[in-house]
């Protein structure tokens, strides 16, 4: 699986401040998911990221590749405030969210970055209605969303990303550690 340093640290920050003995139930999740859609903007959204995060982290339901690839907004380069990083964080939550909801849907644990992408282009642009905020990557993943080309370019990623994953060596190394 394809990890980052940044991608790692901001979720196990934003993990970390869950402290909740058992992952999330799968309705847990899916409850979550429909707050990040649906109410982004609000204080709930926080709760329901934490619960995302925890779920993409911990459950055998759903599995991420989570990289430059799949998430380039994380690694990009911008000045680093409080604000900008909750920010940020909230749109690789929101990346897991769609990501997770495809595979909720439809019962099968594989990865799914056009879903991911399209929840992330839809949040971008919700966030944008009440802050001036210009994101590279994801204004470029929304571009190829317009041409028709993102879905391709997913499918091109997931290939790139399928590489036999090395055998677990202990109960640590569960398949969607971040």
């Amino acid at each position: 699986m394809t990890k980052s340093f940044i991608a790692l640290v901001i979720l196990a920050s934003l993990c970390a401040l869950t402290a909740v003995a058992a992952p999330p139930s799968r309705q847990d999740a899916l409850a979550a998911i429909a707050t990040l859609e649906t109410d982004l903007l609000s204080e709930s959204a926080i709760h329901a990221a934490r619960v995302v995060n925890q779920f993409a982290q911990q459950s055998d339901e759903v599995t991420f590749t989570v990289g430059r690839e799949t998430a380039p907004w994380v690694l990009e380069k911008r000045m680093h405030n409080e604000r900008d990083d909750a920010l940020y964080a909230m749109l690789l939550s929101v990346y897991l969210a769609g990501n997770a909801k495809t595979q909720l849907e439809s019962g099968k644990a594989e990865d799914d970055p056009y879903s991911g992408w399209l929840a992330v282009i839809r949040a971008y642009r919700l966030i944008q209605t009440k802050r001036t905020i210009v994101i590279p990557s994801i204004e470029a993943l929304a571009a190829m969303e317009d041409k028709g080309t993102l879905q391709q370019h997913a499918e091109e990623v997931k290939a790139a990303n399928k590489q036999p994953a090395p055998p677990p060596t202990s109960p640590a190394d569960h398949k969607n550690s971040f």
